[in-house]
């Protein structure tokens, strides 16, 4: 995809170590957080006012998605998931339900959450990454 073969993102991943499936995730779960941190650098819209329109415009159509979705959508609306990622340690309790979903196997080789000392001693560059990529991000979903 664009994101996992962008080279910003790349280096962004090497920042969590040279080894681990589930950097990328971590990688992902930050720029989530970036995201709302900085979102006032991005859009006009305010984030409460964006994330208050989304939430009222899945809240009809989530009668339609698979049960697993369902519940998910449900559970980030109910609990604000999407603002909360404003908060530094919204990372790592998203980290942690990651970690609850790992199979038996998956999680006696590697954690998400073991991710986290890497990306608060990487916070401002990891940020950094962040603030470079995202433009890009933005201006490739437009010609999807």
């Amino acid at each position: 995809t664009f994101t996992d073969a962008n080279p910003i993102v790349k280096r962004c991943m090497s920042r969590l170590g040279d080894t681990g499936k589930l950097r990328s995730v971590v990688i992902d779960i930050t720029f989530d957080h970036m995201l709302t941190k900085n979102w006032d650098k991005f859009h006009d819209i305010p984030l409460r006012a964006f994330l208050d329109q989304f939430y009222r415009n899945a809240k009809p159509i989530i009668q339609d998605f698979p049960d697993e979705a369902k519940s998910f959508v449900e559970s980030v609306i109910e609990q604000d998931r999407l603002g909360l990622y404003a908060e530094p340690n919204s990372v790592l309790d998203a980290l942690y339900r990651i970690d609850a979903r790992l199979s038996a196997r998956l999680r006696k080789k590697e954690l998400a959450s073991s991710h986290f000392t890497s990306v608060q001693e990487n916070y401002k560059e990891i940020e950094a990454d962040f603030l470079e990529f995202y433009p890009l991000l933005s201006e490739h979903a437009k010609g999807v």
